[in-house]
């Protein structure tokens, strides 16, 4: 089971029909409940935080 929001690029019919051709199944999350998802959000916002200190290192490097 592959879970993903409805965003354009996990409901285009290349990407489900690829998902459906290797044999897995798509859902999809309800509009706006991040909490459905809550372990990919989680990622997401330790990616965010982690590349925003990276920015900030480059910058004050450069000084």
């Amino acid at each position: 089971m592959i879970r993903s929001d409805s965003g354009s690029r996990f409901i285009a019919h290349n990407v489900s029909d690829y998902i459906h051709l290797v044999g897995f199944e798509q859902e999809f999350t309800h509009v706006e409940t991040p909490e459905e998802n809550e372990h990919i959000e989680v990622y997401n916002g330790i990616l965010k935080k982690e590349r925003y200190s990276t920015v900030l290192i480059i910058i004050y490097l450069r000084k």
